[in-house]
């Protein structure tokens, strides 16, 4: 969750880190200015493949967050803040991110669990809003805090299926019902994907090729 971002290059850098290492959920908390905006060139299209909401304030976000049972962690060189490095939640989170400038407001910290650090070493007192939130999500997606072998359940699997695979058609080879195919076959093709090993990466841009998929 991203609260009161004012740089939207910094928001555009999260949503492609958040894609590529498996998070679906990413809040927008009163983005100001133009990081309002998404630039589908600058993100390469990964919002298209992220669950993307946005509030009008942290309380909104914080109600919706609680109400899926995640437990939310702001981040910020704070005493008290515990090291990441040494975090092990239990159960679903939601990692909070302030603005670049100023950090979390008063209220994002009142409204957490608890609060999170990188330990920094050197004479700079902080980092980019886009780095800590890249290092932040690599080393609990490093440990499989985050994701594991995944948390979502089968409802969410298949809303998001279905809003993934016309996409997918779309840009690749069209065929009838094959999107039906696909959703029918849902589990069995993820299993299938997880027991692949990955040698080269695909391009994004074009989507994965029908027959893999």
């Amino acid at each position: 969750m991203l609260e009161g971002s004012q740089d939207p290059h910094n928001v555009h850098a999260v949503l492609r880190t958040a894609e590529a290492l498996g998070l679906q959920d990413v809040h927008l908390v009163a983005p100001r200015g133009d990081a309002a905006r998404i630039s589908p060139g600058v993100t390469q299209r990964a919002h298209e493949w992220l669950s993307l909401q946005r509030h009008g304030s942290i309380d909104d976000a914080a109600a919706l967050l609680r109400k899926e049972g995640r437990a939310l962690w702001a981040t910020a060189n704070a005493e008290g803040a515990r090291s990441l490095t040494e975090f092990a939640p239990e159960g679903r989170i939601a990692l909070l991110f302030g603005n670049e400038t100023e950090g979390l407001s008063e209220r994002a910290i009142a409204l957490a669990d608890g609060l999170l650090r990188i330990d920094l070493v050197g004479f700079s007192g902080s980092l980019n809003l886009s780095v800590t939130a890249a290092m932040a999500c690599w080393e609990l997606r490093r440990r499989e805090v985050l994701t594991g072998g995944g948390d979502l359940d089968d409802v969410e699997r298949d809303a998001i299926r279905r809003d993934w695979y016309p996409k997918l058609l779309e840009r690749g080879r069209r065929r009838a019902g094959l999107s039906e195919r696909w959703l029918a076959q849902a589990d069995s093709l993820a299993e299938h994907a997880a027991e692949m090993e990955r040698v080269t990466p695909r391009n994004r841009e074009d989507g994965p090729a029908v027959e893999d998929c």
